[in-house]
């Protein structure tokens, strides 16, 4: 069980610090702040990481984007709400300097 929270189900077991064997949520916590994650934040849920739709990305691996995503920069000039967030355009490996900087 996690030393921290007291968990017993975790997709994921991690040692701490001290080397202490924590759940997968108090581990991340740890690495990230230096400290123990609070009791207050524990959760009886384990979610599951959320996909990307699989369509789009195929679309984008084709081409299939139009205007800015494709690197022309054309759907961004003079648009302030430009048609593919900055992270869309890192997740699906687009250059985003095309998108941005034209």
């Amino acid at each position: 069980q996690c030393y921290n929270c007291h968990r017993i189900a975790t997709p994921l077991w991690r040692k701490d610090g001290e080397g202490k064997t924590v759940c997968n949520a108090c581990g991340l916590y740890y690495k990230l702040h230096g400290s123990a994650r609070p009791i207050n934040m524990k959760s009886d849920v384990i979610r599951k990481q959320s996909r990307h739709d699989a369509h789009a990305a195929v679309q984008v691996r084709r081409g299939s984007l139009s205007g800015a995503a494709s690197g022309n920069g054309y759907a961004y000039r003079g648009n302030p709400n430009p048609p593919y967030s900055y992270v869309y355009l890192l997740t699906y490996h687009i250059r985003p300097h095309a998108y941005f900087h034209q």
